[in-house]
């Protein structure tokens, strides 16, 4: 299941490159890729994985990688990495499917197992992935059962 969610997102995003920035305390790798937007100075695609062997300041494909949480936000911190350009793919109906609220800032989608995590205050109990993506910092986390 976890590979077609990860399909996904490469066919949403464009199959951006993606450049190695770090190594967690925990081993997990931290991949980066700029979004250029004109309504975010600095949005990212972040794609954090584990068991990743690539060393450091590595650029690869997003589809090359194998993620278990990726994440959209703006920083204020300018990475030195690869910009990218996308048009969301809005007839891809994973990103249709709804997330609903289970905690403050915690949604949940049953059918594919994600947690999403959305930083900002939101009145909906339910809202679709791709405005999820689209309008709020987000974090989405895979069921590592899944693979």
């Amino acid at each position: 299941m976890n590979v077609i969610i990860r399909n996904n997102f490469v066919e949403y995003f464009g199959n951006p490159i993606m450049k190695k920035i770090k190594v967690t305390k925990e081993g997990a790798a931290v991949y980066v890729a700029q979004v250029k937007s004109l309504s975010f100075e600095h949005k990212y695609v972040i794609a954090i994985g584990r068991n990743d062997s690539f060393p450091m300041e590595y650029q690869v494909p997003l589809s090359t990688l194998k993620w278990d949480v990726i994440q959209t936000k703006a920083l204020n911190t300018n990475y030195d990495v690869l910009q990218f350009h996308y048009n969301p793919n809005k007839d891809l109906s994973f990103f249709k499917q709804k997330v609903k609220r289970t905690a403050p800032e915690t949604f949940y989608n049953d059918i594919y197992n994600l947690t999403v995590g959305i930083k900002k205050t939101m009145f909906k109990d339910e809202i679709s992935l791709s405005m999820a993506i689209e309008q709020y910092d987000t974090t989405i986390i895979l069921d590592i059962d899944n693979e």
